[in-house]
């Protein structure tokens, strides 16, 4: 019988993706400096107010980690279409994101599909958890982190732990896959790999999203007149089904806030040996995607408030409708712009670290 001693929260952004559970096992395996000593009113029970005392907290860091990884795979930044038929990276190409983060990361890995306890034993007697894709998807994500074994051949996961559970139940039955970690190694790809990734995702949003995509559709006069209630009020609720996204803005944000300012993550551009003029421009350009995706998120609730706030039991007076259709025209088009804004800020970054070798310090 064994098990780790992981204390790593989970983001509360999200459920158990493979993107949650590998920042959690990086920050264990990184093992970061981190302080738990700090005044907090939701630790005394009287909710949080963003006083930012736990900045420096294992769950925060593992939480910025969370919106890093997503931010330079491109997932962060994945828009979906109209018709809903395009998919996130992370799921579709699960393998290309889970390569990306480990070769970022600086680890190399291997992938099993059978004998499964057996592989799990031999990382978790390593000292090394193991993240487990499900065969079944549990209502709570599709992944686990592994973290030990009892005699009986059941392994022991993060999930359960924190739900306080007296056993455990999870066998190498209910797994797809594992993703073992086998050595840390010099990251292959770096910074600029990342934000190549962000471009392409933010080009695809602009060609193939459903910001671009919705904008003719709510043209009243030319469109939409002489359509029924019912089709008017299923338009506004696919885009603010969308506009729930906030991983685009709030997350994207953090992560970029993360990247380019602080020399606690080892990614940062400050840990690295740029120039101070090429520093404040990088610091410039950062602060240009946080107002503007600041913006996107604001937009994105007023997204959500247009279809929220309307009952949709009958039809109004065509320049009510019209007005009505018109909002959510002029927001949709800021937010299609303000992701061109960030696509320019981005390319902007990629220009100027183009000339200097980005080295990850270990």
């Amino acid at each position: 019988m064994k098990k780790l001693n992981f204390n790593i929260p989970f983001s509360d952004f999200c459920w158990q993706d493979f993107l949650n559970c590998f920042a959690a096992v990086h920050v264990y395996l990184a093992d970061m400096p981190h302080n738990e000593d700090y005044v907090c009113a939701e630790k005394a029970g009287r909710g949080c107010n963003d006083c930012g005392n736990c900045k420096n907290s294992i769950g925060n860091i593992q939480n910025d980690y969370y919106f890093i990884f997503g931010a330079v795979t491109g997932c962060a930044s994945f828009l979906e279409d109209y018709d809903n038929t395009r998919k996130n990276p992370k799921d579709d190409k699960l393998d290309d994101v889970i390569d990306f983060c480990m070769k970022y990361a600086g680890y190399d890995y291997r992938v099993a599909t059978d004998n499964m306890f057996a592989e799990a034993k031999l990382s978790l007697d390593a000292g090394i958890p193991v993240l487990a894709q499900l065969k079944e998807q549990s209502s709570d994500g599709p992944y686990r982190i592994l973290i030990g074994y009892d005699d009986e051949k059941r392994l022991w996961d993060v999930y359960t732990q924190e739900q306080g559970a007296d056993e455990i139940t999870l066998t190498a039955d209910d797994i797809k896959s594992l993703c073992i970690i086998t050595k840390k190694t010099a990251p292959a790809y770096t910074l600029a790999d990342g934000l190549k990734n962000i471009e392409k995702a933010l080009v695809d949003a602009d060609t193939n999203g459903i910001w671009t995509q919705s904008i003719p559709m709510f043209d009243y006069w030319k469109v939409l007149e002489k359509l029924p209630i019912e089709e008017i009020k299923k338009r506004f609720e696919r885009v603010k089904t969308a506009a729930w996204n906030f991983d685009r803005c709030h997350n994207f944000k953090s992560a970029m806030d993360c990247l380019i300012n602080h020399p606690t993550y080892r990614e940062s551009l400050r840990t690295m040996n740029l120039s101070e003029d090429k520093l404040r421009r990088c610091a410039q350009l950062g602060a240009d995607i946080e107002r503007v995706y600041h913006s996107s998120h604001e937009l994105q609730w007023a997204v959500i408030s247009l279809y929220d706030c309307r009952h949709f039991t009958k039809k109004e007076m065509d320049p009510v409708e019209a007005g009505m259709c018109e909002c959510a025209r002029i927001i949709i088009r800021q937010l299609a712009q303000n992701d061109r804004d960030v696509l320019e800020a981005v390319r902007e970054l990629i220009k100027e670290l183009s000339e200097f070798p980005l080295i990850i310090n270990d």
